[in-house]
């Protein structure tokens, strides 16, 4: 079992369905402006779809897939901060 910020990685973690549903949680997380929520989930689910790209099957569509909302979640308060 490898660690994560915040604590270790439970077992089954790193599968892509459990990604997938903690990404899912933290954008709705984000989109209901649960930001401090959000923001400690984001660094272990980071970390999580990062070890998880480099295991067999990490660059498969599903794995890029998530790995694109994760990115794309953390992104999210930047851009909606930043001046027009």
């Amino acid at each position: 079992m490898g660690a994560s910020i915040g604590g270790p990685v439970p077992d089954g973690a790193s599968r892509p369905a459990h990604l997938r549903a903690m990404a899912k949680a933290a954008y709705a997380g984000y989109q209901a402006t649960r930001y401090d929520d959000t923001g400690r989930l984001l660094p272990a689910l980071i970390r999580e779809t990062e070890q998880a790209g480099r295991t067999p099957g990490g660059d498969s569509r599903e794995a890029c897939s998530v790995r694109a909302l994760v990115y794309d979640t953390a992104a999210a308060p930047a851009c909606s901060s930043s001046p027009r």
